[in-house]
């Protein structure tokens, strides 16, 4: 991104009025109408053959229309397309339209909004606050620090960096893209620490970083000072106490929650369900999971999970069932509750069917599906067939699957299979003195100490050996 200075005049801090407001158009009332972008472009193709394709009031609505929440990648693509169509876009609305949907697209997002940005200042289009907000939302959103600095370098240029709607966002780019440093520096900006947003992106930060200490810490500020968290502090509090374990700090959380009649939300609770479950309660999870109104995908999937850790399989797939009879699409981390209820409860061949099922709803495995089929089969005793899948995967396998299939090999005294998975570990990382420690075990516990000193010796990893002998 370019950081060079604006040529247009001072940054206002406030937002821009559209130059060119909205005017009447033939075509208007049609827009609403259009419910696919096939429709869309037929009506704007109509408009560009009428010579009214560049029309503010069309082009405003066509930019709206292609970039509202929940909108289609496509639909963000073709309205590209249509702004960089337009001969020298001077209206300040139509680039804040398109940054704003970058900002809730994720992938490319921020490369795409810097180009939109870049032009804007060629343009001589002077920002404004919503500009910088959209622009840095989209940077910590595609988790790009290098194009969020130099954002933050242009909004300190104009002005805008310390205003009451930017600050905040900065505090959260820089949170989302791992520069804690610059958050806490940014977050000294604040005036007097009084800004819920602010406190709510430093402890949302603290727990995406696996810091929940830091979280708690941060929330009784906020409590000391007076402020009221909001649905984003409690959910990212609770959070916290799901790394920490805290189930009775959870429970004054939830109390609070309650008494701020927080208890409606679907977010809220479906953290509320993720803490208790990992807090080891399963029964308060299954309560608050059971009295909500409504319930979204991520509510089903983390209840799934939840029973799938405290080995409740049965209940976890029957679960899974009545969320697909209520038209709900599982997605990758439902699929992956699943799997693990399958892998602790023994049932292979219903884990199996679930992992094949997957592709039916669009859905690539990740690592981490692959993981639950190998520890599927590992633990029913399939270790042929678990190093058959581990072998042609579409991806390269990690040196965690061919541990998980080693481990297995030692429980089943399996040697001959355990010294093949141990040299497809050692061809990954030679440096994990686990590996040693659990096939020379493997040998031990099976009599073949000659295999194990022969094994060691091919590794040529004389430190490691040397270190397993010392133990």
């Amino acid at each position: 991104m370019s950081s060079s200075p604006l040529t247009a005049t001072p940054t206002p801090l406030l937002p821009a009025k559209s130059k060119c407001p909205p005017s009447h158009h033939p075509l208007l009332p049609h827009l609403p109408h259009c419910t696919s972008l096939r429709a869309l472009a037929q009506l704007h193709a109509a408009a560009v053959k009428s010579g009214l394709g560049a029309h503010p009031a069309l082009v405003t609505r066509l930019l709206t229309l292609c970039t509202e929440q929940g909108a289609a990648p496509a639909h963000l693509e073709y309205a590209r397309q249509v702004f960089d169509r337009i001969p020298s876009p001077g209206d300040v609305v139509w680039y804040n339209t398109l940054l704003r949907g970058y900002a809730r697209s994720a992938d490319g997002a921020a490369e795409e909004a810097a180009r939109v940005f870049v032009r804007m200042l060629e343009e001589g289009v002077a920002p404004d606050t919503y500009t910088f907000v959209s622009l840095l939302k989209a940077c910590a959103a595609a988790r790009a620090g290098e194009e969020g600095r130099q954002a933050h370098g242009v909004a300190v240029k104009t002005g805008a960096a310390d205003h009451e709607y930017v600050l905040p966002t900065l505090i959260n780019m820089y949170a989302e893209c791992g520069d804690a440093r610059s958050a806490h520096v940014m977050f000294g900006r604040v005036p007097d620490g009084d800004c819920v947003v602010s406190y709510n992106a430093m402890i949302t930060a603290a727990v995406r970083s696996s810091r929940p200490g830091e979280a708690l810490v941060l929330f009784r500020e906020m409590q000391a000072k007076g402020l009221k968290p909001t649905s984003i502090t409690v959910t990212s509090v609770l959070s916290a106490c799901a790394l920490l374990g805290a189930l009775e700090l959870g429970r004054w959380i939830h109390e609070y929650v309650r008494k701020a009649g927080l208890d409606s939300l679907v977010k809220v609770n479906t953290a509320l369900i993720d803490m208790y479950g990992k807090c080891g309660s399963l029964e308060d999870a299954i309560d608050v999971f059971q009295g909500m109104e409504s319930r979204d995908r991520q509510a089903w999937s983390v209840m799934i999970v939840a029973y799938a850790n405290h080995s409740y399989g049965r209940e976890a797939i029957s679960l899974f069932e009545e969320m697909k009879k209520q038209g709900i699409k599982p997605d990758a981390v439902t699929f992956l509750g699943v799997l693990y209820a399958c892998s602790h409860s023994g049932m292979v061949s219903e884990g199996l069917q679930y992992f094949d099922s997957m592709r039916e709803y669009g859905i690539v495995p990740g690592i981490k599906h692959y993981g639950c089929v190998t520890d599927l089969l590992a633990r029913s005793g399939q270790l042929e067939k678990a190093y058959q899948f581990i072998d042609e995967l579409p991806i390269k396998p990690t040196a965690i699957l061919w541990r998980t299939l080693l481990s297995a090999c030692g429980s089943h005294g399996a040697v001959d299979l355990g010294k093949c998975v141990f040299e497809r570990i050692l061809e990954l990382d030679d440096t994990h003195g686990g590996d040693y420690v659990i096939f020379s075990n493997l040998c031990a516990n099976t009599g073949e100490w000659e295999e194990m000193n022969r094994e060691m010796e091919d590794t040529h990893n004389h430190k490691m050996h040397a270190e397993w002998l010392m133990k």
